[in-house]
C-alpha cells in the first residue's frame, strides 16, 4: 500500500498519542516510505507503540536490538520484546525466538523451545516456520516432514513448496509434484524451474512441451546470471 505526504503528516501529528499510529509511522521511518529513512526515528516510534502494548511494535522492536537497527545491538533484549510479542500471537516474532533458541542468540541454547516456538509459529501459518519443521523432522519422520512442507507450500513458502515438490516426485507422484514446483517457480526459484522443465522436457507427469521446458530452463538460467 502506498501512504501520500498528508498520511505522514497526520500520523505525525497524532503519534504521540496513538500507539498504533506511532507503530505505522515507524514502519514509514524504517523502510523510508514517502520519508527520508531514519531508523533512528523508526526505533524510537516502535518503543513508544510496543510500551503502549501494540503488538507489532513489540516485534519490531526486539527485531530492531537483534540486528543493531537505529539502536544499539542487544540480543538479550530482542528475545525479551519477541517474547513478549509471540506471546500475543505474532507469528514472525514466534519464529524469530525459535531461531534465538535454536542458534544460542540472547538466549541459552535450547531446542525443545526452539520446536515449541517453530510448532507454534507453523501451527499459525507462517510459511518459513512450516520449512523448518519439515526440516527438523525430516531424518525421523519424512512423512511429517512432508506434511509440514506441503502446508508451507500452500502458504506460498517457495522452500517448502520446493521440497514438498522433491519429495512427491521422489514418491512418483507427479501430479503434486508439478502442483508444488509450480509454486515454488512461481516464487522465482530457479531449482523449481530447472525440475520443470526437465519434467516438460521429457514428459514426466505432464504433457512433453520442449518449448515450455526451454522457457523455464532460460528463466532458471537468467536468475542464476543475475546473482553473479
Amino acid at each position: 500500500m502506498q501512504y501520500s505526504k498528508t498520511d505522514i503528516e497526520e500520523l505525525e501529528r497524532i503519534s504521540g498519542a496513538d500507539p498504533s499510529a506511532a507503530y505505522e509511522l515507524g514502519l514509514r521511518y524504517y523502510a523510508g516510505i514517502y520519508v527520508k529513512q531514519d531508523l533512528r526515528k523508526a526505533f524510537a516510534l516502535f518503543r513508544s507503540a510496543a510500551n503502549a502494548g501494540n503488538v507489532g511494535a513489540m516485534y519490531l522492536r526486539g527485531k530492531c536490538h537483534g540486528e543493531g537497527q537505529g539502536i544499539w545491538k542487544d540480543p538479550e533484549r530482542a528475545v525479551k520484546w519477541y517474547m513478549r510479542a509471540a506471546i500475543h500471537g505474532h507469528r514472525q516474532a514466534m519464529y524469530d525466538l525459535a531461531e534465538s533458541y535454536m542458534h544460542g542468540e540472547g538466549v541459552g541454547k535450547n531446542s525443545e523451545e526452539a520446536m515449541k516456538w517453530y510448532r507454534k509459529a507453523a501451527e499459525s501459518g507462517y510459511g518459513p516456520a512450516c520449512y523448518r519443521m519439515g526440516e527438523l523432522c525430516f531424518h525421523d519422520d519424512k512423512e511429517e516432514a512432508l506434511q509440514w512442507f506441503s502446508k508451507g507450500g500452500e502458504l506460498n513458502d517457495d522452500l517448502s513448496a520446493y521440497s514438498a515438490g522433491m519429495i512427491y516426485y521422489s514418491k512418483g507422484d507427479y501430479e503434486n509434484a508439478i502442483k508444488f514446483l509450480k509454486i515454488s517457480a512461481e516464487q522465482d526459484n530457479s531449482d523449481a524451474y530447472l525440475r520443470l522443465s526437465e519434467m516438460y522436457l521429457s514428459g514426466i507427469g505432464v504433457a512433453k512441451n520442449e518449448e515450455k521446458a526451454k522457457e523455464l530452463f532460460e528463466r532458471a538460467n537468467r536468475n542464476v546470471y543475475e546473482l553473479l
